[in-house]
């Protein structure tokens, strides 16, 4: 904690009287940390910097959608496994999708709520789900949803196969301690996958990205994703790791942009087949709670040079 000393004598302190001398912060120490993706990016890592550890972990391929606490009708997409959304308005639910025709849509990385591959939630529009691939990179298949109600608090629907084989109706309660309740597929559950949203800030993932040039291309990438509920970030890519001050941090503007790290601070050899780390590119990370931290990537690889494990180092400022 910062003290505060009251300057009450002229005699004590070569300043006039009602100066407030400030003793100066000291930065934390420099720590390292690491988030065990694994070879094939199959985890998903959830991240706590003031306590520099993993808070939990997941399979990437455990969960499909996530109910977005705070709204009352947006829903996000796992996009870790490739997964996307066709909306077909005014339709029966019973009826036969032909996937030729489908006019797909993904969440935008940026993670924005009104850009969603589901966008808002209609009770007369039937979403036909691409689940994507599994950790063995083939298709997990399709499902169909209708809605019948959803509120702040909760929702009905009902999922389906394609082929009408079988369908099922539930109802879930929104987790409002989190920032999405997440739900499955495989057993038509909500399923604890996301940690409550003030413990942890990165999220160590797959996820989509869109590329616009030279053509449209959904594309998956392995990075980072922020906790917007918890930080903001501005990333220098002009000043050393080493030099950057908290006054530097107190004059930067931050991004609350999911992406705003992202992938883009490793990048890929054709030819080597390796991943080199930008080491030149820190993030300052402003947190809900006042403190600012710098961080910058040292590695993609383990001691034993297996790709998959991100390895950072960053600083309480």
């Amino acid at each position: 904690m910062k003290k505060i000393f009251l300057v009450t004598s002229i005699f004590l302190f070569s300043c006039d009287i009602g100066e407030i001398a400030i003793e100066p912060h000291m930065p934390g120490a420099v720590q390292i940390g690491i988030a065990e993706l694994e070879d094939n990016y199959k985890n998903q890592i959830f991240y706590n910097l003031s306590q520099n550890q993993e808070i939990s972990r997941n399979i990437k391929t455990q969960w499909d959608i996530g109910f977005v606490s705070e709204e009352i009708d947006k829903i996000v997409l796992n996009t870790s496994t490739g997964s996307k959304v066709w909306r077909v308005i005014n339709s029966d639910f019973n009826n036969n999708f032909d996937l030729s025709l489908a006019e797909w849509n993904w969440d935008m990385p940026s993670g924005n709520l009104d850009s969603t591959a589901f966008g808002n939630i209609d009770l007369n529009t039937i979403y036909i789900i691409d689940r994507g691939y599994n950790l063995n990179g083939n298709q997990r298949g399709y499902r169909k949803i209708k809605f019948n109600q959803i509120n702040t608090d909760s929702c009905e629907f009902k999922i389906g196969l394609l082929d009408n084989s079988f369908d099922t109706t539930v109802t879930l309660t929104k987790n409002k301690n989190k920032n999405v309740t997440n739900f499955t597929f495989s057993n038509f559950s909500s399923v604890d996958i996301e940690p409550f949203r003030n413990e942890w800030d990165l999220l160590f993932s797959q996820y989509i990205t869109i590329f616009y040039q030279p053509e449209f291309l959904p594309y998956l990438v392995t990075g980072v994703l922020i906790n917007t509920n918890n930080i903001s970030v501005f990333e220098e890519k002009t000043k050393n790791f080493d030099i950057i001050s908290l006054e530097d941090a107190l004059n930067y503007q931050y991004s609350q942009i999911s992406n705003v790290i992202g992938y883009d601070w490793k990048s890929y050899d054709l030819e080597t087949g390796n991943f080199t780390v930008d080491d030149s590119k820190t993030y300052i990370i402003k947190h809900i709670s006042g403190k600012y931290y710098k961080l910058r990537f040292i590695d993609f690889y383990n001691s034993l040079g297996v790709k998959g494990y991100p390895t950072f180092e960053f600083q309480e400022l």
